[in-house]
């Protein structure tokens, strides 16, 4: 990342900000779909093997401009651009897809594994750019009122413009009491494998519309003493189009409505230490078929620990708690168990602040966490959801890191 912030006058601030990434997939051994002696057209005795590798590459920029000297008013303008490739694609498998019947795809056994590059493999190597422009004020129109509305348009190259608003009521309801009633619209844009995937275990669908989803939210911030901070937010949100599997292959069906609510503390009367942390409670329907949608816990609490040792150096101890989380409807599968993490961080600061480092420790207690995997939506010959995997996926377990930043 390359970040630039400069004041230019009073009331006017130029914001810019590059960043570049990497991500790529590589597999020690070839991986199954299906078990050993698996029977679709054909018997696999070596199961159904698809063995996918890749790389994307992101670059990111973008330039913002801060005004304020409208009176009562403070300005955003945003622009940017976002550009994604899939690069070096291939894969490994034993298999080709042959359509049975209308909507359903099975894999044929070849008798050999053979390696595919390219846009033959299960993913072409495409490109998407996404360009997008943000106009926000924040208008205060009486003393104890504040009133922010944005609006961000987007457009990418490979499925098309959406516009999504945003909207803030805030009024200083007390000299210790702050209310809020807010609204926005976001969306998630389909992913490569979503929209171009051409093997198993999931087929893209290149008519894909971007997942929507708006939300409702009341918050209550309240502050009893200098050393106490509490926030108290009910939310509700509405998820349209949304992307699933049917029959392997993907698709925007489906509609998500939530509610739930966030109790959240600050506190720092206890000298040289910071103790913050939260619960949350929420609750997720299928409007189809009025059921939990799963995946999602009900229940979830966090607690955060910062003891400043020194004025360079402080020790971070988070702990969060996770409950069971539901099985979407069909998914016969028992509920996935909830977990304890913990994480230790060690950080320290350094020519004022300019350098600044940390060594973490996370998941110090090596629990065995997991996020629940998705039904596949295609079923058995016992009408049970198959899986993409069976057992969960595996989070990591006790790992270490480091990190290291200079700012000039």
């Amino acid at each position: 990342d390359i970040n630039f912030n400069k004041v230019l006058r009073e009331g006017l601030r130029l914001e810019m900000q590059a960043s570049y990434y990497q991500v790529e997939q590589q597999f020690s051994e070839d991986n199954r779909f299906y078990p050993p002696g698996a029977t679709f057209i054909g018997t696999f005795p070596d199961g159904v093997i698809g063995t996918p590798e890749w790389k994307q590459h992101s670059a990111r920029a973008s330039v913002s401009v801060h005004y304020s000297s409208f009176e009562h008013h403070n300005m955003l303008l945003s622009t940017g651009i976002e550009s994604a490739k899939m690069d070096e694609v291939s894969e490994r498998r034993n298999y080709e897809l042959i359509e049975v019947a209308p909507g359903m795809i099975l894999p044929a056994y070849l008798g050999e594994i053979i390696t595919v590059q390219g846009d033959d493999a299960f993913v072409p190597e495409e490109r998407r750019e996404n360009y997008y422009l943000i106009l926000q004020d924040e208008w205060r129109f009486a003393d104890d009122w504040q009133l922010i509305a944005g609006i961000r348009g987007d457009h990418y190259t490979d499925f098309g413009t959406t516009t999504t608003p945003r909207l803030a009521l805030i009024w200083d309801t007390s000299f210790n009491l702050t209310s809020k009633l807010l609204y926005g619209k976001a969306f998630r844009a389909p992913s490569f494998n979503e929209l171009y995937a051409k093997e198993l275990p999931t087929l893209g669908n290149t008519e894909l519309s971007p997942q929507t989803i708006e939300t409702y939210e009341l918050a209550f911030n309240y502050q009893p003493s200098v050393t106490l901070n509490l926030d108290l937010n009910f939310f509700s949100h509405f998820i349209d189009d949304m992307i699933v599997y049917q029959n392997t292959v993907a698709a925007n069906v489906g509609e998500i409505e939530g509610y739930g609510a966030e109790l959240a503390f600050d506190y720092t009367g206890i000298n040289q230490l910071t103790l913050s942390g939260n619960y949350a409670y929420q609750v997720n329907e299928d409007q189809m078929t009025g059921m939990d949608v799963g995946y999602a816990p009900n229940h979830e609490v966090f607690i955060s620990a910062d003891w400043q040792m020194t004025d360079a150096l402080n020790l971070v101890n988070d702990v969060q708690w996770v409950g069971n989380r539901k099985r979407s409807s069909g998914d016969q599968r028992s509920a996935i168990d909830g977990y304890t993490r913990w994480d230790l961080l060690l950080h320290w600061r350094a020519l004022n602040n300019q350098l600044d480092s940390s060594v973490g420790i996370y998941n110090v207690l090596d629990s065995d966490i997991r996020d629940p995997s998705q039904a596949k939506g295609v079923t058995d010959t016992n009408g049970l959801l198959q899986v993409n995997i069976p057992d969960d996926i595996p989070q990591l377990r006790r790992n270490y890191a480091v990190r290291l930043s200079y700012k000039f």
